[in-house]
């Protein structure tokens, strides 16, 4: 009998992938319904985040003002209140302060710039294309599905 008889059976490995793939899918909504991830929370529900304090990584500044900033990811936008020197358009940071329901927009208390993001995501790219050449080369097709060469 062989060990991993299971992942032999193609039915078996599309059944699991499916419902990893419904997992993951659904925390990432029931994540940004509730805030939990990602910026929309305070937008949401502006009331209920008043004086909260937030960290918000890796957003995208979209447009600068004298005293203010817009930052985005994905596809909501936050303004975000305080200083704006050494920002530019299209720079990725890292971020905190205190969320204003009045005002709509978060009171910046720090932040600091990501660096060397440009690379880090090329390096991903080279990464993904290395695994999408190497993997097949150690697979091989049988007559009970794909199975690791060995």
């Amino acid at each position: 009998m062989h060990s991993a008889e299971g992942f032999g059976r193609p039915w078996f490995v599309r059944i699991c992938a499916l419902g990893f793939m419904g997992l993951c899918l659904g925390l990432g909504a029931w994540g940004n319904a509730t805030g939990r991830v990602g910026i929309a929370g305070p937008l949401l529900d502006p009331q209920a985040w008043d004086g909260r304090e937030l960290t918000l990584s890796l957003v995208e500044v979209r447009a600068i003002e004298a005293d203010s900033f817009e930052v985005r990811k994905g596809a909501v936008t936050l303004r975000v209140m305080g200083p704006t020197t050494g920002l530019e358009v299209g720079r990725e940071v890292d971020l905190g302060g205190t969320w204003r329901a009045d005002t709509l927009s978060l009171q910046q208390e720090w932040r600091t710039v990501a660096e060397g993001r440009a690379t880090k995501r090329r390096l991903g790219g080279f990464g993904l294309v290395l695994l999408l050449v190497v993997l097949p080369l150690g697979l091989r097709w049988t007559e009970r599905g794909w199975v690791i060469r060995g």
